[in-house]
Order: structure tokens, then sequence, then C-alpha cells
């Protein structure tokens, strides 16, 4: 009776854990990026990690982290994803390739972008004038194939984030 209990819990958390894996992938990412944004100095910079905002729309957008920092606010997108990953600034979908299997994924430069505009609509006056930068950041495992580069954002992996802030 043990052993159908323990195989029953063991099917239930596999089935889970299938069901839930690239929700628990995506919070890996963002821990991750989190905890290297933690190493700034808190007298310099200030995090913000998993911020809801409201739309225009009535629905809410979650960035998952706002920096402020002493040369502008960072929104940052986190993608931790394996593979290569293909797109440009102006498709709609990028291509994510893991050997012979292609997926779609949102082109995470316009999903910032909303993030942005939800940002600059929640800011006061004093300061919309503080520059915004847009970053997504890709885990290291994730190889970047772009023929040309952004002009709306930085696209960056994990082992360079500190540098683009800085």
């Amino acid at each position: 009776m043990e052993t159908m209990i323990l195989l029953a819990i063991i099917l239930v958390a596999s089935w889970w854990y299938k069901a839930n894996k690239a929700t628990i992938k995506g919070k890996v990412g963002e821990i991750q990026v989190a905890s290297i944004l933690h190493t700034l100095d808190p007298n310099d910079y200030i995090l913000l990690n998993d911020l809801y905002l409201p739309k225009k729309d009535g629905k809410t957008t979650q960035i998952d982290h706002v920096l402020i920092a002493p040369n502008g606010i960072f929104v940052i997108e986190t993608k931790n994803y394996k593979g290569w990953i293909s797109g440009s600034e102006h498709n709609q979908y990028w291509t994510q390739t893991n050997y012979k299997r292609k997926d779609k994924l949102y082109n995470p430069i316009w999903q910032n972008s909303g993030h942005i505009k939800a940002l600059q609509a929640a800011l006061t006056d004093s300061l919309k004038e503080v520059p915004i930068h847009s970053v997504i950041v890709f885990g290291n495992q994730a190889t970047l194939k772009f023929k040309q580069p952004f002009k709306n954002a930085d696209m960056v992996h994990t082992s360079q984030l500190l540098s683009v802030i800085r």
C-alpha cells in the first residue's frame, strides 16, 4: 500500500513539474538576475523585482526587474532560454532553436516596450525626464544569433548585465 501511495506521489509530482516547467525555468532565471543586481551598492541603486503596474486597458503588466540607477532607470526582462535565439527588432515573433526543434517566442523588445509605457504612465512629472533603458537578459545557455545591433534595447547574457548597467 505504501508503495502505491509513493508511486502516486511521484506521478503527480512528475506531472506537475512537466506542466509548470517553463514557469519554473523563468523564475529561476529571474532569481539569478535578481541575485546579480543585488550585488550593486544599495546606496546608489534601488531594485524592484516582480513589479506589477496597471495598463491603460485596465489589465496589469508584470516587470521582472526595475533598477533605479544614477544613470537612469533600467527595465529588465529576463529570458531563461537555451539554444539559438534569432529574430529582429521589427519581427513580432522570434525563434528559439534547440537541435531540430523550433519554437516561437514573442519579441521581448516589444514586451519590454509595453512595460516601459506602463512605467512611464506611473511616473510623476519630475521623473519623466529620467532616461529609461530597456535591457533583455538571456541566460548564458542561449546563443544569440542576431544579424544587426538593436536600437531600442540592450540584448545581453547574464554575465554581461552589470557592465551594461555601469
